[in-house]
């Protein structure tokens, strides 16, 4: 084995090395080099299943050709390829660049199982790019780290049962590799690959920072690509840092729901602690980062008035302070603000799509509603004018969610079962004592399932 498929096997984590390899493959000189180098180390038994998948953006005149040529050399190679064909929303008002990426990963993603590896051509010369790029954007250390050789990768929700995947893994096995020594390697091997004219294109961002700015970094200190990317790997290192010293602050701040901090915690830190363990606890939810001016505004937040329940909101997040509490929140369009609610007869399960709920009724001893009290049905409805029996009382309503301690974003979304006028149950919070049942009397147990 020569020092180039040894440099590539070293780079592959050895508890990956028996998985499923996926490599995305563009054709471009980069994916080229690496397939080929795969495909050694496959025959000489060091790696197990490699598929190759090549993304169709349809983004340029000579797309199908591209297709077609990562077909030809897969046959020759003997290596299973799966064509993913995409549709880049051009308007999305991110950039073409980053729909094409979105739409990339997506496509990837739904292809593979749990515990797969992607593998991606990125080196060197991509490190340094990436880190110029997130440097002008005026990125944190995070962004500042750039791009991780070995890091998990969520997978899409699964179709049977709504709930997350386990993760699989993102490999950059050339992370360490100029784009020169690529293209030796290249030549050496007689390899033939093809060009994405796009690349040329400098109105696109990375390109500028690829053909006009790097070169002239590059002419006065030559070692200038090598030079960034050795800064991104310090500034990962720093951000490992930052995290563990969130985990260690969130353990004095977390509660029984995930997304709840405790203010007087937060308040007892220093802003830059503070804003640490606010934005590695997002990270945790999955939630999207905050702008640098709206973590800013947090301290704001804390101190406010208890009654005053204030918010910080950027696209796709709301933070709300409640009773002694920060939440993260997602920001959507609430659907059931046009709900109108309905009867339900008890007899079958009742699925609420509006709220993800089901609501089944069964029997139970010593427990319930009242049977004889819901012989005609019950009506289910949630806490909207549009959806409120005429004569239900609003203000022991309100007055009832607030001794339940509901918070407030959530008291629009709970069901809330009526007989008549009358309120029998909220959620599977509170059931009125007056109809219920007593010890030695069968009742109708109302639950609720969360749909996913």
């Amino acid at each position: 084995m020569d020092n180039w498929l040894a440099e590539l096997l070293a780079a592959i984590p050895a508890h990956l090395r028996r998985r499923t390899l996926y490599l995305a493959f563009s054709g471009g000189l980069d994916s080229t080099v690496l397939l080929h180098g795969l495909v050694a180390l496959q025959r000489a038994g060091k790696i197990a299943e490699l598929r190759v998948l090549h993304v169709h953006h349809g983004l340029q005149a000579a797309a199908d050709d591209w297709a077609e040529s990562a077909q030809r050399l897969a046959t020759e190679l003997n290596v299973p390829l799966q064509v993913l064909r995409v549709e880049v929303d051009k308007q999305a008002g991110q950039g073409v660049e980053a729909a094409a990426r979105a739409a990339r990963y997506a496509a990837l993603t739904e292809t593979m199982a749990a515990g797969d590896v992607l593998l991606t051509a990125h080196h060197l010369d991509d490190q340094a790019e990436t880190f110029m790029l997130q440097l002008m954007r005026g990125a944190g250390v995070r962004g500042l780290s750039a791009m991780p050789m070995l890091q998990l990768l969520a997978l899409p929700k699964g179709e049977a049962n709504g709930q997350a995947k386990n993760h699989a893994w993102h490999l950059r096995p050339l992370l360490h590799v100029s784009r020169q020594t690529l293209q030796q390697l290249a030549v050496q091997q007689g390899l033939a690959w093809v060009d994405d004219p796009s690349n040329a294109d400098t109105r696109f961002a990375r390109n500028l920072v690829r053909h006009a700015v790097l070169p002239r970094l590059q002419q006065h200190w030559p070692q200038a690509t090598q030079t960034l990317a050795r800064c991104a790997e310090r500034m990962a290192s720093t951000e490992g840092l930052l995290l563990d010293l969130a985990r260690l602050d969130l353990e004095g701040l977390r509660s029984e729901e995930t997304h709840r901090l405790c203010v007087d915690g937060l308040r007892r830190l220093s802003t830059a602690r503070m804003h640490n363990a606010v934005r590695a606890w997002l990270l945790e939810l999955g939630l999207p980062a905050p702008p640098a001016a709206r973590l800013h505004e947090l301290q704001r937040v804390l101190d406010a008035r208890v009654d005053a329940a204030p918010q910080l909101v950027w696209p796709g997040v709301k933070l709300r302070r409640w009773r002694g509490g920060l939440y993260a929140l997602l920001d959507v369009i609430d659907p059931t603000l046009n709900w109108p609610g309905c009867t339900w007869s008890l007899q079958h399960p009742l699925e609420l799509p509006e709220l993800s709920l089901r609501l089944v009724a069964s029997y139970v001893l010593g427990s319930g509603l009242k049977p004889h009290l819901l012989q005609q049905g019950v009506y289910v409805c949630v806490r909207q004018e549009a959806s409120l029996p005429p004569v239900a009382s609003r203000t022991s309503l309100s007055k009832r969610l607030q001794e339940l301690g509901v918070p407030p974003w959530l008291r629009a979304s709970l069901p809330l079962i009526y007989c008549g006028d009358s309120l029998l149950q909220i959620s599977d919070l509170w059931r009125s004592p007056s109809f219920c049942v007593q010890a030695h009397e069968e009742g109708v147990m109302i639950r609720v399932e969360r749909l996913v």
